[in-house]
């Protein structure tokens, strides 16, 4: 019999993975658990019977696959789901909170953004330690915002929304709890108090020295530059911020890939002039990373590519293929296994997409573009466009707009925003070492302002196309497709097109259903 698809062993798990991780938090929040759970369990049995008489998987490794990755989600959310509602009789009440500031920024000019850690709720009746931040807005007009160190010890009081990963609010608070943020609400000006100081970590340390040497030298799109080394868009202007989204070049602002892999080659170049061992720099590599994920907060985008990076050097090192549908693959079953939540994050799902579609349609494309264009060429485009096709439909469920000339703004904007992104990590890094040469950090608003730019320029033509609002069913077909026409299923390419069209026409149906 023939074979149609070289499919993954690693993949189809994290496939099922991603199922039960969406049943379970719909598990939690259904009065009909009993009923899902059983009919859950009994589709992976006949999904997983089916894999048995095609892959010949013995049977006690069937059903201890089953067991485990069903399981896992739902255990980890049951504990999640406890410790949240455990808060619940704060929900909406006038409460004091005594916490850490762990992040602050000026998010218009009558609000200012504070995030606290280490929070201490005190209610009318009991006192509990949160397991998580809190976020407020506080107005900015009688601040004094220079009194907002991270590390300072503060006293506010409000009401604030808890989140529940039971409340019905259309995944809210999943993608709240998803970064460890328990509650957020709005605080006045006169109900905060400064209490003390807390020792900062070494991770504020080095953030707080790098924004302030960045606002004083930075210029004007310093927030930018900020943004781009650390994945933190809250100090970036609203304007700015929204226009980038339309334009499609927002990823730019989280540390991914790109950002990743300037940082390997500078490193890489580095030890391999000093001539380090290949196992040294790949420890030397890996401790780099995991520190920069530090730093980062650990977030997702930086946290795949920093894994993917490590993946790819030690498969080289030990001189065996490496297969990329494999390795992202496991990474995100990683993530999900420690945190299922992280299926209603925005940043998991744009930068797993993205990165999907490099490794489904990315040579595809490569071959069409290589009859026009020279190699090098091709190769950029094939990459830039396969990112677009990847994170345009997640695009379009998050914020309902997408801008026709994406492509294009990325082909301009990705090449002069890396050459942006290598002078800053230079110029910073050697600000501190070299202080006199800090003013030369500008020459990074000057780069980066023909980009900003540009993206003002496009999307003033108005050539954004609107949605109201799509189902994951889209999602899902997006990958679906993009999984057919690559390399890894073995059919013609009329066969392709034809369910590709079915599947699109399917998708499209069940949409407008939606709307209407």
């Amino acid at each position: 019999m023939k074979k149609i698809s070289n499919t993954r062993p690693i993949m189809i798990v994290a496939i099922m993975m991603l199922i039960a991780c969406g049943i379970a938090i719909g598990v939690v929040k259904s009065a009909k658990a009993k009923l899902i759970v059983a009919l859950v369990i009994f589709a992976l049995f006949i999904i997983f019977a089916i894999l048995r008489l095609a892959l010949k998987i013995k049977i006690f490794a069937l059903f201890a696959a089953v067991a485990l990755f069903v399981s896992l989600p739902f255990f980890n959310l049951y504990f999640r789901n406890l410790k949240s509602e455990d808060f619940q009789s704060f929900n909406n009440t006038e409460i004091s909170i005594n916490g850490k500031i762990f992040e602050t920024r000026l998010y218009s000019e009558n609000s200012f953004y504070v995030v606290l850690d280490n929070v201490t709720a005190f209610g009318e009746a009991e006192t509990k330690k949160l397991n998580g931040k809190i976020t407020f807005y506080v107005s900015a007009k009688n601040l004094d915002l220079s009194e907002f160190k991270i590390g300072s010890v503060i006293e506010a009081k409000g009401k604030f929304k808890f989140y529940s990963i039971s409340s019905s609010d259309g995944g809210e608070s999943a993608r709240y709890l998803s970064k460890n943020i328990v509650a957020s609400g709005y605080v006045n000006f006169y109900d905060i108090n400064f209490t003390g100081t807390f020792n900062p970590s070494l991770r504020d340390i080095i953030r707080e020295a790098v924004h302030n040497k960045l606002n004083t030298f930075g210029g004007r799109f310093s927030d930018i530059g900020y943004g781009m080394l650390f994945g933190d868009s809250y100090e970036v202007e609203s304007e700015i911020l929204g226009t980038f989204r339309t334009t499609g070049i927002a990823h730019i602002l989280a540390v991914s890939g790109l950002h990743i892999s300037v940082i390997v080659l500078v490193i890489n170049f580095i030890l391999n002039k000093l001539k380090a061992p290949k196992l040294l720099q790949i420890i030397l590599l890996s401790v780099l990373l995991g520190f920069y994920c530090y730093v980062c907060d650990f977030s997702i985008s930086v946290l795949r590519a920093s894994l993917l990076a490590v993946f790819l050097l030690s498969v080289r090192m030990l001189g065996r293929c490496y297969d990329r549908l494999t390795a992202l693959s496991f990474i995100a079953l990683l993530i999900l296994i420690f945190n299922p939540l992280q299926l209603f994050s925005i940043s998991f799902v744009l930068s797993f997409s993205a990165v999907l579609s490099i490794i489904l349609i990315s040579v595809p494309l490569l071959r069409f573009f290589n009859k026009f264009l020279n190699k090098k060429l091709a190769s950029t485009l094939a990459i830039i466009t396969s990112v677009q096709i990847g994170v345009l439909v997640s695009t379009i469920f998050y914020f309902g707009r997408f801008s026709v000339l994406s492509l294009l703004t990325n082909f301009v904007s990705i090449p002069i925003a890396s050459i942006a992104f290598v002078y800053l990590i230079f110029a910073t890094l050697f600000s501190f070492v070299m202080p006199f040469i800090a003013p030369a950090l500008e020459l990074f608003s000057i780069i980066i302002s023909v980009v900003v730019k540009f993206n003002f320029w496009i999307a003033g033509l108005g050539l954004v196309i609107d949605f109201a609002q799509l189902k994951w069913i889209a999602i899902v077909t997006a990958i679906a497709v993009m999984y057919i026409f690559s390399d890894y299923v073995f059919i013609k390419k009329e066969k392709k097109a034809i369910i590709c069209a079915i599947m699109i026409l399917t998708c499209s149906f069940c949409s407008v259903m939606f709307l209407i």
